[in-house]
């Protein structure tokens, strides 16, 4: 949205990383650092990205690449929510995070009515994500037998 006044992040990278982009080479779909950091996404229809405040913004495969490149854990990737925003600008594409690192920790992030969402964790059950929320994606699994059902 070029009539934006969302102040854009800018970063230098700590870490290299390979990705894996369809679209261009800015707009990765996923990847992973040097240090084993892992992000990947999948459709949301509910992803709702929070509005403009104070943090600068970028979209949303770009916030794969701004974590790939400046954290090299999921402890260290769910805390950047207090710096970096995903924009909520005309260009937003609704999807949800799948984070996982060498050291097994794991993490689904989520963006619903505004609000930045994190099972890691106690809360994190099944080690996938699909096309409709965790919490949506959980019950119904929980249908089925060995899964609660």
């Amino acid at each position: 949205d070029s009539t934006s006044t969302e102040t854009p992040v800018s970063w230098v990278s700590q870490y290299g990383s390979i990705t894996f982009n369809q679209i261009s080479c800015d707009i990765p779909h996923g990847g992973m650092n040097e240090n084993g950091l892992v992000v990947e996404h999948m459709f949301l229809a509910s992803a709702n990205y929070p509005p403009a405040d104070g943090r600068p913004a970028t979209i949303s495969h770009q916030w794969v690449q701004f974590i790939l490149d400046n954290y090299g854990s999921v402890a260290e990737a769910v805390s950047a929510d207090t710096l970096v925003r995903i924009s909520d600008t005309e260009y937003k594409f609704p999807i949800h995070f799948h984070l996982m690192d060498s050291t097994g920790d794991r993490a689904i992030i989520e963006f619903l009515a505004d609000t930045f969402t994190v099972y890691r964790g106690s809360s994190y059950t099944a080690c996938a994500i699909a096309n409709n929320s965790y919490a949506y994606s959980c019950n119904v699994l929980s249908n089925y037998t060995g899964w609660g059902g």
